[in-house]
């Protein structure tokens, strides 16, 4: 059978719609060729779109071309599809999710000038990603602090954006990190956009607190409902988790109104068979903001509350921290310079700022923001999985345009237990163990519930005190939980430490269908 697929011209969409033509073409053997149709999103230029009466200005003029049988097949980015879909198109088809942060771009020598500027400007028509930056950008990048931020309308194609950018007309721009990743995985594409990014440096924003427009970074395929056959032949190349993460977002996005006016992010993401939610933003002049795993949590049980923060960075008056693993610097001698360098921990600043780094990355936020403080600036964060998330930025064909060598070995700085598979450890740290007092033991047997920042903790704890062993144990769902899990140890697993807290001050069953 021969399909003709319906997709606007850019060059973005031209990219991803054939890579979709050739998986297609691999996993049913039919031919296909592209039609290309202009829509009104394409033609309005000089304002946002939010501030254009109407909706689905991406999809409206391909929708007609699919139901008048010009196209049998329109390929969408998923973020761009409206929540109500014309009657006589089949529910789309979605295809493996890849990449669904924003990037932010920026140029290096704007980085150099930080300290100089009293402004800084980002590029973005998004009311979700104009929220987001003006709540929290400032924290992640030097000198924010003392920054007056803003954000200015940029609309246009990929490449026009970026011009824009090499031009002065902002600081920093806000993509989505997806579409650049797949012009950066097609040769012609990528030619001219390793030239537009020679001389910029990039931020992969965090999706704890920059979640993604409801879809992102998902393509979707949308045929007519009456053609039976198709239907059934493209089944077969939907993800299953990646659907099912990116319709949540989108009941979800429904939930508040939609519309390209809304001001509200909305991540889902998959962990172990449990499903995340993270939603962000400002909505009716109210500020959103959670994160949780959409799992039944039991009841909390009687009894006080441990959290395996440092005792000195633990924010909590009423929770207990930790008073017994002490950090201490082994002051090495050397530090790798040049490389990829990942910071761990606060407790391996010190030591990452002696030298200059390729790229510069950290475990979770609070490191990245402690190195932003520092005059550091950081590529991006592991976020809510820690070096899982890390692995994959490092093998991105996008992030090989800055840095050729980035899948190559990084050097991690931790402790001097640590182990990595991003490359060679580099001790910085030791945890010595501190005895407990009889009073502390005391104290730990009121404990009902421990929230662990670390395995480690954890055995360290129960050695000292193993009366623990049958109380409530929790941790988040990075590497802590993996290896809970893969030493058959039972765990409550939640989204992050603020999860764990809004649980343990309800003190009741908290559901995850609310």
């Amino acid at each position: 059978m021969k399909y003709t697929i319906g997709t606007r011209g850019s060059l973005l969409a031209l990219t991803q719609c054939n890579q979709v033509k050739d998986q297609l073409v691999s996993a049913l053997g039919d031919q296909f060729e592209l039609k290309i149709i202009k829509t009104q999103g394409d033609q309005i230029q000089d304002k946002p779109l939010w501030q254009v009466d109407g909706k689905d200005f991406f999809t409206k003029e391909l929708d007609q071309a699919l139901l008048q049988s010009e196209v049998d097949l329109v390929v969408h980015s998923y973020k761009d599809l409206g929540t109500d879909r014309p009657q006589g198109i089949a529910p789309a088809l979605l295809l493996k999710r890849s990449y669904p942060h924003d990037i932010l771009l920026i140029k290096k020598s704007t980085i150099d000038q930080l300290y100089d500027l009293k402004k800084f400007v980002v590029g973005t028509s998004s009311p979700r990603r104009i929220a987001a930056v003006t709540r929290h950008l400032k924290k992640f990048i030097p000198n924010g602090s003392e920054l007056e931020l803003s954000c200015e309308v940029l609309r246009g194609n990929v490449n026009t954006r970026i011009e824009k950018l090499l031009s002065g007309q902002y600081h920093a721009i806000v993509l989505a990190m997806s579409g650049l990743e797949r012009l950066a995985l097609t040769e012609s594409s990528r030619k001219e956009l390793e030239r537009l990014c020679e001389n910029l440096n990039y931020m992969i924003l965090p999706l704890s607190v920059f979640p993604s427009a409801a879809g992102q970074g998902t393509l979707a395929i949308e045929c007519r409902s009456s053609d039976k056959d198709l239907i059934e032949k493209l089944k077969r190349l939907e993800d299953p988790l990646s659907a099912k993460c990116s319709r949540l977002e989108k009941e979800r996005f429904k939930s508040y109104g939609g519309g390209c006016h809304l001001g509200v992010g909305i991540h889902s993401y998959s962990v172990d068979g449990m499903i995340g939610l993270i939603e962000s933003g400002e909505h009716q002049e109210q500020v959103i903001s959670f994160s949780k795993l959409l799992i039944e949590l039991p009841e909390k049980p009687m009894g006080e509350v441990f959290i395996g923060m440092p005792t000195h960075k633990s924010r909590w008056e009423d929770i207990l921290s930790d008073e017994i693993l002490i950090k201490k610097d082994l002051n090495p001698e050397t530090i790798p310079a040049n490389g990829h360098t990942l910071v761990t921990s606060s407790y391996a600043i010190d030591s990452a700022l002696k030298v200059e780094h390729k790229s510069l990355w950290a475990s979770g936020m609070r490191t990245g923001r402690r190195l932003a403080l520092e005059g550091r600036w950081i590529n991006g964060m592991g976020d809510l999985f820690g070096e899982q998330a890390l692995s994959e930025f490092k093998n991105s064909a996008l992030l090989s345009l800055f840095h050729p060598d980035l899948n190559q070995a990084w050097n991690v700085l931790t402790n001097d237990k640590s182990q990595s598979d991003l490359g060679p450890t580099v001790p910085v740290y030791t945890r010595e163990v501190k005895l407990p007092s009889p009073g502390q033991i005391d104290t730990m047997k009121k404990v009902s519930v421990f929230y662990w920042t670390s395995y480690h903790q954890y055995c360290v704890y129960m050695e000292l005190f193993p009366f623990i062993n049958d109380k409530m144990h929790c941790c988040g769902i990075g590497k802590t939980y993996r290896n809970f899990k893969n030493n058959n140890i039972k765990i409550h697993p939640f989204a992050n430490i603020n999860h764990f807290e809004k649980w343990c001050s309800q003190g009741v069953q908290e559901s995850g269908n609310d």
